[in-house]
């Protein structure tokens, strides 16, 4: 499951999708989902926007926290960021980092 969140990346401001473990350990609920996010995606013209460069590492803040990530190219020219760590948000920031997407 992926989730909706609020994040600056390289200082920059912008909404991508965070995406947590998959398999037997990904979670039903969004929120918890966030919680142990280890990877984002973002969307060419975003990818664009922060001047990402496949293979360099980039600052990434979700709420309180920053974690570095390893940029990788993904489908369609998107790109998705690796966090050298899950993010590890209590439940109260998750909720608040969340944006309702559909």
């Amino acid at each position: 499951m992926t989730s909706w969140v609020k994040a600056y990346v390289n200082g920059r401001f912008v909404i991508f999708k965070v995406g947590g473990y998959t398999g037997k350990t990904e979670s039903e609920d969004p929120v918890e989902d966030i919680m142990t996010a280890n990877r984002a995606w973002l969307s060419a013209q975003q990818g664009r926007y922060l001047g990402l460069k496949i293979g360099k590492k980039v600052k990434v803040r979700i709420g309180n926290r920053t974690v570095k990530g390893r940029v990788l190219r993904w489908s369609r020219g998107s790109y998705q960021i690796l966090f050298d760590r899950p993010l590890g948000l209590t439940r109260r920031e998750a909720k608040k980092v969340r944006v309702d997407v559909d």
